[in-house]
């Protein structure tokens, strides 16, 4: 179902989301990724600390493990949005 933008927000409201009007209209990186993160641990039952911490194991095979931790952190966000997309049927 489409939501007016006063019910997206009120819903966001209770996932504790806070969003702007504006950043409806001119969404940012910045304003959208924690709209996507709580419908990842709400939705997917993925918990939060996975989220926030590098699998261990992704790191692990680099050299210079801190070089990668926020390309390892952003590929594996990438891979629970598709579970997300998935559960929601959307298509890849």
């Amino acid at each position: 179902p489409e939501l007016r933008d006063e019910e997206l927000l009120a819903c966001l409201g209770e996932l504790g989301v806070p969003l702007q009007p504006g950043q409806l209209a001119r969404p940012t990186y910045d304003a959208v990724r924690p709209v996507y993160e709580e419908c990842v641990v709400y939705i997917v039952d993925v918990p939060r600390e996975e989220l926030q911490v590098p699998e261990p194991r992704a790191t692990d095979v680099f050299g210079y493990r801190e070089l990668h931790d926020g390309a390892v952190r952003a590929t594996a966000f990438l891979r629970h949005l598709r579970r997300l997309m998935a559960a929601s049927g959307v298509p890849e």
